[in-house]
């Protein structure tokens, strides 16, 4: 949800429209902050966009932990939207107690800021997939500049799925699933069939899905191998939370 700045497209999706349709052209009368709401017509219809960054915005801190205040890089373009700190900050806060000592995987990692902030809080690895080779670089790029995360790393410049299908024929196992797919393409519930046809949590593992606030994803795991928590609100997105292993 990032509105462009003096006529520099970057990413413009609709809030509070029947459709939750995106645009991909550019305008040049939005003039707005990070942080705030905008309001404007496009064509004949008024939208409201939630701001999260701007054209230039391409700077995120880590949040706590030993990294904490750390700027990272987050790539430039279009094809990725960057979790707001103040929202990674509230979920890292939510699953403090389980990072450390877990093995997290971080799907559409973007900029590697969730994987990261969880080698800052004491998980013991962390795995990155991201298929967009700008933003592949970028998470190399800020792991190499933290002392001891290239260690604990390991990045999949894949398709998501390809990726866990791989996991699955490797038998991984992982403590911690984050995802923050792109919204409005389906790809939450893809993701819950997937990581559960993929066996990767185990009973007391977590998955922990980011989506716009339409989403309902409350009723998508009861067929799968897959508990649903709760949900958490931050403005137009979501976190919902599972665990690994049905209840009986």
């Amino acid at each position: 949800k990032i509105v462009p700045e003096g006529g520099s497209v970057v990413w413009l999706q609709g809030i509070g429209t029947t459709s939750g349709s995106q645009d991909w052209r550019t305008y040049t009368n939005w003039n707005t902050t990070s942080g705030v709401n905008a309001t404007g017509l496009i064509g004949d219809k008024n939208y409201t966009f939630s701001v999260i960054a701007r054209n230039g915005d391409n700077k995120l801190r880590i949040t706590s932990g030993i990294y904490r205040g750390i700027p990272i890089k987050t790539p430039k373009g279009d094809d990725t939207r960057p979790t707001l700190s103040k929202m990674r900050q509230s979920l890292f806060n939510i699953i403090r107690e389980s990072v450390a000592g877990a093995s997290f995987l971080d799907l559409f990692a973007g900029s590697g800021a969730a994987g990261i902030e969880a080698l800052s809080l004491g998980a013991s690895r962390a795995v990155f997939v991201e298929k967009n080779t700008e933003a592949v670089k970028i998470i190399k790029s800020n792991i190499s500049r933290l002392k001891g995360a290239a260690l604990k790393s390991e990045v999949y410049g894949m398709d998501v799925y390809a990726t866990l299908r791989l996991f699955k024929k490797k038998a991984a196992k992982f403590g911690i699933i984050f995802a923050d797919p792109p919204y409005f393409q389906g790809f939450e519930k893809n993701i819950l069939n997937n990581v559960s046809d993929s066996d990767i949590l185990s009973n007391s593992s977590l998955l922990i899905i980011q989506h716009h606030k339409i989403e309902d994803l409350s009723n998508s795991a009861g067929f799968l191998r897959l508990d649903f928590i709760e949900k958490r609100q931050y403005g137009d997105n979501c976190l919902s939370f599972f665990y690994g292993g049905k209840s009986t």
